[in-house]
């Protein structure tokens, strides 16, 4: 998504980008386990993520805001996916078509004394570790022919 937020103008999503989940910095991760050691009186199980949830599009917009992009969000509903077999997550990464990495970080936030990475810093830092590696093509997704012609199609 990080990739074609940066380089696109179009970008198709599936169903108004309204599926829901969590996201998980690693060095909040790292974070996390490295205080799991010390945090006292603790006996409960942890969703290990960082970020509250929140929908594919806002995840999405934080991005181009980030970038200092603006790509129009084309929408592909699940009848149009059906009939042009476009299935998730395959042809959108991270996007399984229902809540499907949706947990609670209420526990972890009170019980982990540290402030979790602002989501932007977080989308920050990722692009700039691909402006380190040159944007190197993605290869997960839909092919850029096949978005192409599904935006020709659909994105009137």
């Amino acid at each position: 998504w990080l990739d074609r937020v940066k380089k696109r103008n179009r970008i198709l999503i599936p169903e108004q980008g309204a599926e829901r989940g969590n996201l998980t910095f690693v060095d909040d991760l790292a974070r996390m386990i490295a205080d799991a050691l010390t945090v006292k009186n603790h006996r409960v199980t942890y969703n290990a993520v960082t970020y509250p949830m929140n929908s594919l599009r806002e995840k999405l917009d934080t991005m181009a805001r980030v970038m200092g992009n603006a790509p129009e969000f084309v929408s592909l509903s699940a009848e149009q996916m059906k009939e042009n077999d476009v299935r998730q997550p395959r042809d959108f990464p991270c996007s399984f078509g229902k809540e499907f990495l949706a947990f609670d970080i209420t526990k972890v936030k009170n019980d982990f004394q540290f402030e979790f990475t602002p989501y932007e810093e977080t989308i920050r830092r990722c692009a700039e570790y691909q402006d380190s590696l040159g944007w190197l093509s993605c290869s997960k997704g839909m092919s850029i022919e096949t978005e192409d012609q599904l935006l020709s199609k659909y994105g009137n």
